[in-house]
């Protein structure tokens, strides 16, 4: 194909540019926001995921740094005993964690600076401003400026810690769990905790060699584990507790199942709240004898509100059943009167129980029973009220 030759002018002006005339400034709508945020909250997530592989594998790197020296001192200890063989024996197995523990704590060291490089990237200023207030007065000026940005950002920065106790709930009943959301609590904070602790001490954790210097000293090895046992020991009694109270219900006296979880979510709000500020104050108070950081404490309260919703609807078949629409099957399986009637009212949002006659029910709802079967039921139960 042949093209003609352009032999015009182009119109623009002396400098060789069309001015640009719009307007750059233009407010985001809402469906950008909404993008936004939620770009937000999935990056928010993935950060409290890196966090807690970080603290899993501090974790591991100080257990396997601590078996070093223990491992060398008992085969010192049979050496001067005059046991060689197991002496031996002893300095064999030294010398295969001498040679694994340089890859440990560089897995560790890599983690730590990822999850830093994440949290550099993703934290919310009011979230930074709220761990960094060193009084209640500060701490709370931080939350009342930005509630909703230290709450979302909070909850979805610590909902990744708490997946393998609400999975274990869901599949293995509340009580597994409760002890699963603690153990799994108590690891995560111990590793956050010799961090914590390297950090406190000048070390910075993302050198892997400046971490094994600082960790090869059997005293700061030793000091470490004690500081992070004391805050593990704490934060996951607090939240292995606080499991166990998500699968209760707190409003028991109400029949209806959607009025129970009604009062009941709010309530769990407050207890769980109270249960995260109760561990951070408590670790706190253990290691250093005074809490010197409010806004860390009114943060876990934060994380712990906005994660209440989650944790009752795992840890709570009361709480799932509000959820799901009611089936004939919940009427069959009832397992007294009152709860079948009760069950039957929601199955076809009858008039509440006592506001009707049994023949009126039957009367006004039959076209909506579905099938035979659901109707002679609901007749069985209405014989049962008029009786």
């Amino acid at each position: 194909m042949a093209y003609a030759e352009f032999t015009g002018e182009l119109d623009a002006p002396a400098g060789g540019f069309v001015p640009f005339e719009g307007e750059l400034d233009k407010e985001p709508g809402i469906i950008d926001k909404m993008t936004g945020e939620l770009g937000q909250l999935r990056d928010e997530f993935f950060t409290g995921v890196d966090s807690a592989v970080a603290g899993v594998k501090t974790l591991n790197a100080g257990i396997q740094m601590r078996r070093l020296q223990e491992t060398e001192a008992d085969a010192k200890r049979l050496e001067e005993r005059g046991q060689s063989l197991y002496a031996r024996q002893m300095r064999s197995e030294a010398q295969s964690l001498k040679e694994r523990v340089p890859v440990t704590v560089g897995e560790m060291a890599e983690a730590q600076a990822t999850s830093q490089r994440g949290a550099q990237m993703t934290t919310r200023p009011a979230v930074a401003k709220l761990n960094e207030a060193k009084t209640w007065g500060d701490a709370w000026n931080a939350f009342t400026e930005a509630p909703y940005d230290v709450i979302a950002g909070v909850t979805a920065t610590s909902l990744p810690a708490t997946l393998p106790g609400l999975a274990a709930a869901a599949v293995m009943g509340p009580a597994a769990g409760a002890v699963t959301l603690g153990l799994n609590s108590a690891a995560v904070e111990a590793g956050s905790s010799l961090g914590e602790f390297a950090r406190e001490n000048g070390v910075d954790v993302t050198n892997a060699k400046a971490v094994q210097t600082f960790f090869s000293d059997p005293k700061n090895l030793a000091d470490a584990m004690t500081y992070a046992g004391k805050r593990a020991g704490i934060i996951g009694t607090l939240d292995a507790a606080s499991g166990g109270i998500a699968g209760k219900t707190i409003a028991p006296v109400i029949k209806s199942t959607i009025g129970r979880q009604a009062v009941n979510l709010p309530a769990q709000m407050g207890v769980q709240a109270g249960l995260g500020a109760a561990g951070e104050a408590g670790g706190q108070i253990a290691t250093k004898g005074r809490i010197d950081q409010p806004g860390q404490v009114l943060a876990e309260a934060v994380g712990e509100f906005g994660g209440a919703p989650i944790e009752v609807a795992a840890f709570s078949k009361d709480a799932r059943q509000a959820l799901r629409r009611p089936k004939v099957e919940d009427v069959l399986d009832a397992p007294d009167v009152d709860s079948a009637i009760q069950a039957a009212t929601e199955v076809l949002a009858l008039p509440a129980p006592g506001t009707n006659t049994g023949e009126t029910i039957l009367a006004t709802e039959a076209g909506t029973a579905g099938t035979a079967g659901q109707f002679d039921m609901l007749r069985r139960q209405a014989e049962i009220r008029e009786a």
